[in-house]
């Protein structure tokens, strides 16, 4: 649990699955954001405008948070912002985002194949709540995150 209130819980988990066949086993890293009261599972899609500037923002932050991370060099914006929308890509990216104490991480989780220098992990940018005001959507989801903070 990386944050809770009476109205939102946000979690983060590893989810095992078979994608494909019983021997194509993956762990892949998983996050829910889900309005208490209503049940709503927020989306990155929801709560952020995916625009351009936006993903600029996004690529700067994580460049500073891991510069060091090899995926960002094999996709190209549109590759994360499909991923952003909801999109399984490639059956190896999947979206995560979490709510924390004065802000919020968004990114990805992944998987490669076993002769990749690459395995499996996942990537954050983190926001803190005033660098994400200018991208967020109308989602009922900040009315709750600001009336807590």
């Amino acid at each position: 649990v990386t944050y809770i209130s009476e109205d939102v819980i946000s979690v983060v988990f590893e989810d095992h699955y078979y994608y494909g066949n019983i021997y194509e086993e993956y762990y892949d890293l998983r996050t829910r954001t889900i309005n208490l009261e209503e049940g709503t599972v927020y989306e990155i899609k929801d709560i952020v405008n995916l625009d351009d500037e936006f993903m600029d923002a996004w690529y700067d932050s994580m460049q500073e948070e891991a510069p060091e991370i090899e995926v960002t060099d094999l996709l190209e914006l549109d590759v994360f912002k499909r991923v952003f929308e909801g999109e399984f890509v490639e059956e190896r990216y999947a979206d995560a985002f979490f709510l924390k104490d004065g802000g919020l991480e968004i990114g990805l989780s992944y998987h490669y194949d076993e002769d990749s220098s690459v395995s499996r992990g996942w990537m954050t940018a983190p926001f803190t709540w005033e660098e994400i005001a200018s991208y967020k959507t109308d989602s009922s989801i900040w009315n709750i995150v600001e009336s807590n903070d």
